[in-house]
C-alpha cells in the first residue's frame, strides 16, 4: 500500500469515517443515510469486523422451592379413652359437683394401685350384663324385669349399663317413684343401656341411698 492510501485512511479516521469502497461508515450511519445494519463494527486495519454474538441459552428459572412442613402427629385416642371420656361427660352432666365421686365408684385404685370400681373400663352394652349368680339368693321363680335364668335353672337378678343398674333396684324404684323416671325419660330396663339414662337412673338412687348402693365404691365414700 503506497504510503499516500496510509496517510488518507489516518485522516478518514481522525475525521471520523473510513473508506470502504461501496459503503463509508459516518458516525455510525450509511451514505444513504440510514443506520448501518451492520451493528456494532470496529475498525480494524482496512477491514470491519463485527463482533460475533454469543449464543447464550436462557435457563428457565428454577422456582423456590418451598419447605415441607410435616405435620406433628397427634396421639390417636383408644377406644378405652373414648369410653372414658364418654363416661366423664355424662357424670359432669348428671352429678354435677358429685361427678368427680361417681367416677371414683366406677373406676379407682386402692392403697396397693389395684384398679377397683364398679366398671373399670367404663362398658355400657349388653356384652357386660352381669348375672349375680352365686352372689343372691336364687329364686323358683322370675321377680323382675330383667331377671336372668341361671345355670341351675334358677332366676337372678343382673346388672347392667355404664353404673350397673341392678334390675330388681329399677324395679322398685319404678314402683315407688314413677314421676322421677319420667321426668328422667326412663320407662323400662332397657334404657339402661343408654349410658345418659343409666346416669339419671343412678343419681335418682344416689339421692336416697347414696353410695352405699354400689359394692364397689370406694370405703372412703360409703363412709359419707
Amino acid at each position: 500500500m503506497a504510503i499516500s492510501d496510509i496517510v488518507q485512511k489516518i485522516q478518514n479516521i481522525l475525521a471520523g469515517g473510513h473508506n470502504l469502497g461501496s459503503r463509508s461508515l459516518v458516525q455510525g450511519r450509511t451514505q444513504t443515510g440510514l443506520l448501518s445494519p451492520v451493528g456494532p463494527e470496529q475498525l480494524v486495519g482496512d477491514r470491519v469486523t463485527v463482533p460475533q454474538q454469543q449464543n447464550t441459552v436462557s435457563q428457565p428459572s428454577t422456582p423456590t422451592q418451598q419447605p415441607t412442613i410435616t405435620p406433628t402427629p397427634q396421639p390417636q385416642q383408644g377406644r378405652e379413652d373414648i369410653k372414658e371420656t364418654i363416661a366423664r361427660n355424662v357424670t359432669q352432666e348428671v352429678f354435677g359437683d358429685k361427678a368427680m365421686e361417681a367416677m371414683r365408684v366406677l373406676r379407682h385404685e386402692d392403697e396397693q394401685g389395684n384398679v377397683k370400681g364398679e366398671n373399670t373400663r367404663f362398658l355400657t352394652g349388653p356384652e357386660v350384663d352381669i348375672s349375680n349368680e352365686g352372689y343372691q339368693k336364687p329364686s323358683e321363680t322370675k321377680q323382675a324385669e330383667g331377671d336372668v335364668m341361671g345355670k341351675d335353672g334358677m332366676w337372678y337378678s343382673q346388672d347392667r349399663g355404664l353404673f350397673r343398674i341392678n334390675n330388681r333396684t329399677f324395679a322398685d324404684f319404678k314402683e315407688r317413684k314413677p314421676a322421677l323416671l319420667k321426668k328422667a325419660g326412663i320407662s323400662s330396663y332397657k334404657d339402661m343401656y343408654d349410658p345418659v339414662k343409666n346416669a339419671k337412673m343412678a343419681k335418682i338412687i344416689y339421692d336416697e341411698q347414696g353410695w352405699n348402693a354400689w359394692f364397689a365404691a370406694p370405703e372412703d365414700l360409703k363412709k359419707k
